[in-house]
């Protein structure tokens, strides 16, 4: 039973990475599609790096 679940388990740390990247430049989606195509640890780690973009409110 875990082979099939190893691919939601995968797409739902994807989204978990998305939802933590959802201040930078590329957004939420951006950062989902990224980690599906390289791996969530990588662009984890990226983010942590680069850090997010902050607004100014007027």
């Amino acid at each position: 039973m875990l082979p099939y679940l190893l691919p939601f388990i995968y797409l739902f740390v994807c989204v978990l990475t998305g939802y933590f990247g959802r201040n930078t430049r590329i957004g939420f989606w951006g950062t989902t599609f990224l980690a599906i195509l390289v791996t969530p640890l990588v662009v984890l780690i990226g983010l942590l790096l680069l850090g997010t973009i902050t607004r100014k409110q007027a």
